[in-house]
């Protein structure tokens, strides 16, 4: 649970991924490993709508075989924006599902 919705990630193949639950609507993008800043993250970056234009990016800790979410980060698209965190309550963590359930 992400902000009270249930929010899933279907990775598919190269580094395509898909988002349920966050918004209305489901969105495409794309992941890379990201080892920047100390500890290997998981940065899964999304591209909103073209009626609304922003940029979302979930940035995950790998834990075993889950992912806690780190932080989520979001800015409109357009010159000389940065992304800005979006505040969390607690650390959801993201287990992978049986592929039967699918």
């Amino acid at each position: 649970m992400v902000e009270g919705k249930k929010v899933t990630f279907q990775f598919k193949e190269g580094n395509e991924v898909l988002v349920r639950g966050y918004f209305p609507v489901e969105l495409t993008g794309s992941w890379v490993e990201e080892k920047t800043f100390g500890e290997p993250m998981i940065w899964i970056s999304f591209d909103g709508p073209e009626d609304k234009p922003f940029r979302l990016r979930f940035e995950l800790k790998p834990d075993g075989n889950n992912f806690e979410l780190a932080a989520i980060k979001a800015r409109p698209l357009g010159k000389g924006t940065k992304l800005n965190p979006v505040v969390l309550k607690g650390s959801p963590v993201f287990k992978p599902q049986d592929k039967e359930k699918e």
